[in-house]
């Protein structure tokens, strides 16, 4: 099932309960992992949707049934994720 959804200038995709930005982030690792970690996002989980699967970073307090959004540090992107369409395991 794919669906689109509007996120300010780009469009948001989602497969297999996860949405998938279609712009692709011009950043470093650390630059970008340490920018989502001061905004809060520290809390490391491994997520997996169907066929689309990565480490991402939360906000702490985060309702893993909602639809909330992370920060991808393999694709190195924000992702909105719909919690209650995927695995979420925590990661050490």
């Amino acid at each position: 099932m794919l669906l689109l959804h509007p996120r300010h200038d780009d469009v948001m995709l989602v497969i297999d309960g996860l949405l998938a930005s279609s712009n692709e982030a011009e950043t470093t690792m650390t630059a970008g992992d340490s920018a989502a970690r001061k905004e809060g996002y520290t809390r490391a989980v491994y997520i997996e949707g169907g066929m689309q699967s990565g480490e991402f970073l939360i906000q702490p307090d985060t309702d893993l049934d909602s639809t909330f959004r992370a920060w991808g540090t393999d694709w190195q992107e924000w992702t909105a994720v719909h919690g209650c369409n995927v695995l979420i395991e925590e990661v050490d």
